[in-house]
């Protein structure tokens, strides 16, 4: 195992880390200035960091339980500039540093040339760039995910015990900001067979460092539950609703509908300004508000089933779907030249500390399959794989060029100018196709959320309520500056008599986006019983700024 050996040989300078940082943060710097998206997963850190500074342990945990993204944001929101603005560059500079742990751990792991067009890889790579600037999100988990490589590579090849601890540490981190940090435990195990395998002499000091790796997490675990959290020491180590994705793939819990859960009453604390802080103290109980006539009877219409495509796919179309969306996490030209590195280095590929990788990243694949049942697959929970598979996207690269340069030079011989022209050349191809790629359409969509929310918060008087479909409901509300009167499934409206929140006229603005597919006749439907028993008014869609068939926007009459 090479871990094995001594640090790898100082054949490089100080300025090639100083070059590609530098090569890191321009890209990144571009996609955090051309857009500003606000994702619906950072509000719910912003409510935990709000419940958290108010010693609220309860509606802190309630979601993500111990978790370091809340915690930073808490600090953020006292630099006196926006938070969102210091959360995206606080993601961008995350994503460039990454760039300095996978540098000194794949030179150790493969060798310079190899890391320097990994590094390069990772700088260019198009879908990184574009997720990079997430406020605090994936950014943060790539770099502590990295650092944790380098220092279990460091730790298990050279023995010692500062780097078992700095790993302990970067893995606790890692697996207090995702619950993919687990799944790390399977390279340093993994690393730590062969070492032990291929060194005799030196198991006891490689299963003491070890273990002391290990003990790192219930360490500091037990120092933060007897300091800070001593008053609330009811905290787990695994999500909540984690669990619930392994019992309901097991079958021993049925899947639920959602419903709004006390994180939704933080959406009422909020400080918004220029606004008069809403809370439910000064909201009316729901048994003081005057019903309204009784309405004649609804009439149910019998929709043909429209089960959920997770519940139909079956287990080929599924690895089908975690296929392509691995493909687009790599971006197609990316996925190519994995292809090829790893294809035309199998022997190396094969060895006993890739092996370790990979079954790490077969273990997310799995995991995203079992996630994919409630929250579908987003090209996010791709990217560790993508980071880890750098090398053998360099080592393709690096055989492509190669055997490109061998076929022009078949046709006649080329000078040193000629061959670094075609060098260069086809990797400005293969990076201009990577960024190309790379765009997300989410972004898209979130940016209709937030002109929608600033359209509603410009059209109401007061602190506006809303009513919505409960995925985007919380992006609606946030940017409205409002409150949330309830959550409505459309589908459900359609079969079932009109929810409260409607009836009541809680509401004064209803948004129903056709997440459930329903065929335009149904939407048709929808509208007009929404209108004629609840008394509400449908915002045409040329008078919304994001009108679209598939969006229904309603106000009190």
């Amino acid at each position: 195992m090479p871990a094995s050996s001594a640090a790898a040989k100082v054949s490089w300078r100080p300025w090639t880390v100083a070059l590609l940082l530098l090569a890191c943060f321009v890209p990144r710097a571009v996609a955090a200035w051309q857009w500003d998206v606000l994702w619906g997963d950072t509000l719910h850190y912003l409510y935990a960091s709000l419940a958290l500074e108010q010693g609220d342990f309860k509606k802190g945990f309630a979601e993500f339980g111990l978790n370091i993204y809340p915690l930073l944001l808490i600090p953020m929101r006292h630099l006196g500039i926006d938070w969102q603005i210091a959360g995206k560059w606080f993601g961008v500079l995350m994503a460039t540093c990454t760039v300095v742990p996978l540098w000194g751990w794949l030179r150790r792991m493969f060798d310079d040339r190899v890391a320097l067009w990994a590094c390069l890889a990772y700088a260019v790579q198009g879908k990184l760039i574009t997720i990079s600037p997430l406020i605090i999100r994936d950014a943060t988990f790539w770099f502590l995910l990295a650092t944790t490589l380098y220092c279990f590579w460091r730790a298990v090849g050279e023995l010692r015990f500062s780097f078992f601890l700095a790993a302990g540490l970067a893995l606790t981190l890692a697996v207090h900001t995702r619950a993919e940090g687990w799944l790390l435990l399977a390279p340093l195990l993994g690393w730590t067979a062969c070492r032990w395998a291929t060194d005799p002499g030196r198991r006891v000091r490689l299963v003491l460092g070890t273990l002391a790796c290990l003990a790192v997490i219930p360490a500091a675990l037990a120092v933060v539950n007897v300091t800070w959290l001593r008053e609330h020491p009811q905290w787990g180590l695994l999500r909540r609703d984690h669990l619930q994705m392994l019992m309901v793939w097991a079958g021993t819990e049925s899947e639920l509908k959602a419903a709004p859960s006390e994180e939704d009453d933080l959406l009422l604390s909020l400080d918004w300004p220029d606004r008069a802080k809403p809370s439910r103290a000064t909201a009316p109980p729901a048994e003081a508000i005057e019903a309204p006539a009784p309405l004649p009877p609804v009439p149910s219409i019998q929709l043909p089933p429209t089960p959920r495509p997770e519940k139909t796919a079956s287990r080929w179309m599924l690895a089908y779907m975690l296929t392509e969306r691995l493909a687009k996490g790599f971006t197609w030209v990316g996925s190519v030249l994995l292809l090829i590195g790893i294809a035309y280095n199998w022997r190396t590929f094969l060895r006993p500390e890739h092996l370790a990788l990979l079954a790490m990243n077969a273990a997310l694949l799995v995991i995203s399959g079992l996630r994919y049942r409630t929250a579908g697959l987003d090209l996010r929970y791709f990217m560790p794989i993508v980071i880890v598979g750098l090398p053998w996207m360099a080592l393709g690269g690096e055989f492509l060029v190669a055997r490109i340069l061998r076929l022009a030079q078949r046709r006649g011989e080329l000078s040193l100018w000629a061959k670094r022209t075609l060098v260069a050349g086809l990797v400005a191809v293969l990076v201009l196709c990577s960024l190309l790629d790379g765009s997300l359409a989410s972004s898209a969509r979130m940016r209709k959320r937030a002109l929608l929310g600033r359209w509603i918060h410009d059209r109401a008087v007061g602190t506006p309520e809303l009513a919505g479909n409960l995925d985007h409901l919380s992006l609606d509300t946030f940017f409205a500056r409002g409150r949330i009167a309830g959550v409505i499934w459309p589908r459900d409206c359609l079969i079932v008599p009109m929810p409260p929140v409607l009836v009541r006229r809680k509401a004064d603005f209803v948004v129903l986006w056709n997440l459930e597919n329903l065929k335009h006749e149904h939407m048709a439907l929808l509208e007009q019983r929404i209108s004629d028993y609840c008394g509400y008014r449908r915002v045409r869609p040329q008078g919304v700024p994001v009108g679209e068939d598939e969006l229904l926007v309603f106000e009190k009459k």
